[in-house]
């Protein structure tokens, strides 16, 4: 895999069990319920089948998430995520874990720390199965029109790297954010985002363009049913030929637990 391919898998990617973490979440989850458990089914449209269950526990100043999904054939995909934040002090720190059957295990420890003037400064560290390894920086500056700086730079052990800057801007909706990137390797680009609350789910869209103007996009589009307790996730993919790709899934809520 090239660096441009690692950054647009950075920029780009997105699984299943995390749309299951974020996406209902900010779809359905109820911001102060204190612990809740529920669960329910999924459908692919690529054939693909299964149950999922998720807990939640908050209290003041940490959060933990744990959420697993299992498909027809029996194996399992977990992602728990433990958070701290402390107003006070201004810091914030998280515990990332992802388990898989083919990607094993892997961990991202993230802090993040209030800087001077306003902004604040994150940085993560990654290992995983096979030795991996690799470390992230991620600076947020107001610019004092209601929009902000940002720059980063990632870096693993197998020899891939890349820097960008852009801007993050709220939209009457969402959120936008747009910016260049270079590689450790002499690529260089440019991308682009956005993430909009609409009636009743989530919608995102994300492109990079490489330095030989070929645009890489993806569109996420999130909605849930009340009715039928179903989030459906749509995604299409297109390439810089101009031909595409859509995958989708229905998350089913069968078990809203209590709180």
């Amino acid at each position: 895999m090239t660096t441009l391919t690692k950054l647009g898998a950075v920029l780009l990617s997105g699984v299943f069990i995390a749309a299951l973490s974020v996406d209902m979440a900010l779809s359905i989850d109820t911001a102060d319920a204190r612990e809740r458990s529920r669960s329910g089914t999924w459908q692919g449209s690529r054939g693909g089948s299964g149950t999922w269950n998720q807990s939640v526990q908050r209290q003041k100043g940490s959060s933990s998430r744990q959420t697993s999904v299992t498909g027809q054939n029996g194996k399992t995909a977990s992602r728990n995520v433990d958070r701290n934040w402390d107003a006070e002090s201004g810091t914030a720190s998280a515990t990332i874990t992802k388990t898989g059957p083919n990607v094993g295990t892997r961990t991202t420890s993230q802090s993040s720390t209030l800087n001077e003037g306003g902004g604040y400064t994150t940085n993560r560290s990654t290992t995983g199965s096979g030795g991996y390894s690799g470390s992230a920086t991620r600076t947020v500056t107001p610019n004092g029109d209601g929009s902000a700086s940002v720059s980063g730079s990632y870096e693993n052990n197998r020899g891939r790297s890349a820097d960008w800057n852009g801007t993050v801007s709220k939209t009457e909706e969402g959120v936008a954010r747009s910016g260049t990137y270079t590689t450790g390797s002499g690529g260089s680009g440019s991308y682009s985002a956005s993430a909009t609350r609409t009636e009743n789910g989530v919608s995102r869209s994300q492109s990079v363009t490489t330095e030989n103007g070929g645009t890489y996009s993806r569109d996420v589009a999130g909605t849930w049913d009340p009715e039928t307790q179903t989030y459906t996730r749509t995604i299409t993919g297109t390439g810089p030929n101009g031909g595409s790709k859509s995958r989708s899934v229905d998350i089913t809520v069968t078990d809203p637990g209590t709180e």
